[in-house]
């Protein structure tokens, strides 16, 4: 009896993993051959050699994420709001988007102006 072998491929469109250059992805193949051959041999040499090879790597990920993100900068510095945005993004603000509006004796108020009134005349009729 015969068993199928199937073989599953991903389009570029259907993975959300980042593009990275070939040399990276070389790096990573060689690291996981390395890892089979380090989990069946438990060699000390070739766990000196994984830990290198992981070192490695991600110097080459964090060095390439860096590039990436110089170029984003750079495209933006074309447009002061869209780096406004961004900054404010990263930074966790939320873009103020409307205005608070309280309720005073004589209805509601949406301005500085009259919020500050609203609340002196409430504080005077308390005192």
């Amino acid at each position: 009896m015969k068993l199928a072998r199937t073989t599953y491929q991903l389009s570029p469109q259907s993975t959300f993993l980042p593009e990275y250059d070939a040399e990276i992805e070389n790096l990573t193949i060689e690291r996981n051959k390395t890892t089979r051959r380090y989990q069946r041999r438990r060699n000390l040499e070739l766990k000196t050699l994984l830990v290198t090879q992981n070192r490695l790597i991600k110097s080459e990920v964090e060095f390439h994420k860096n590039t990436q993100w110089e170029k984003a900068i750079e495209s933006l510095m074309k447009d002061r709001n869209r780096i406004w945005k961004l900054n404010c993004r990263l930074a966790g603000k939320k873009l103020k988007t409307f205005t608070t509006a309280i309720y005073g004796a004589d209805g509601i108020k949406y301005t500085p102006q009259e919020k500050t009134n609203s609340i002196a005349d409430s504080l005077e009729l308390q005192f």
